[in-house]
């Protein structure tokens, strides 16, 4: 009983830190990104600017921008009007 009990905990310190993770995640965005669909569209765009220079940035640009679409794709944002592909 003692080992689920620990388990148990355990679980609910991983969601806690989970929770505080994507609070962190919307403090951010909101506050210092302009907004999610702002943040997504300027990683979007640097994105583009360097893919030639910086391969390797670029890419990782792109994936904070799915990310980012992604996130809003999951919380049923009404942000999907991107004008842009990856």
């Amino acid at each position: 009983m003692l080992f689920n009990k620990n388990k148990r905990e355990l679980k609910n310190i991983c969601a806690s830190n989970e929770i505080r993770r994507l609070q962190l995640l919307e403090n951010a965005v909101i506050n210092y990104g302009g907004g999610l669909l702002q943040l997504e569209l300027r990683a979007a765009n640097q994105a583009t600017i360097l893919r030639q220079r910086e391969p390797e940035t670029a890419e990782l640009l792109d994936d904070i921008a799915l990310y980012l679409h992604d996130v809003a794709a999951t919380g049923r944002l009404d942000i999907y009007n991107r004008k842009y592909s990856l």
